[in-house]
């Protein structure tokens, strides 16, 4: 004799299966897609004069702790200076390139 299965509804039925993920990067696509980027920020020009000088102190080993805009976020982040690059106006941060139209402090930690 053939047992049968109790029912399942599609939802339940659908759970089972999520831990697949068979496409990656699905739901950060969806996810994205509602995304609303933080509005930039624009400095006078005294706090652009203060942010270069900070920058043109910095030394390589210093560590410092940065904001800048990233992919439509402001983020925070802390680590040690790798180089600053004078010609192209950017931070090396433990590896990561941070342009100076990006940041909007710079902190000695």
């Amino acid at each position: 004799m053939v047992k049968e299965r109790p029912y399942m509804s599609k939802e339940t039925r659908a759970k089972q299966f999520s831990p697949f993920a068979a496409l990656t990067g699905l739901d950060e696509r969806t996810d994205a897609a509602g995304f609303i980027p933080d509005e930039r920020i624009l400095l006078a020009s005294e706090s652009l004069e203060e942010l270069d000088r900070a920058a043109r102190g910095l030394c390589k080993g210093d560590h410092i702790r940065i904001r800048f805009y990233h992919r439509g976020r402001y983020i925070e982040k802390s680590g040690r200076v790798s180089k600053y690059d004078t010609i192209n106006r950017t931070i090396i941060l433990d590896e990561e390139r941070i342009h100076m139209d990006d940041i909007v402090s710079i902190h000695m930690m």
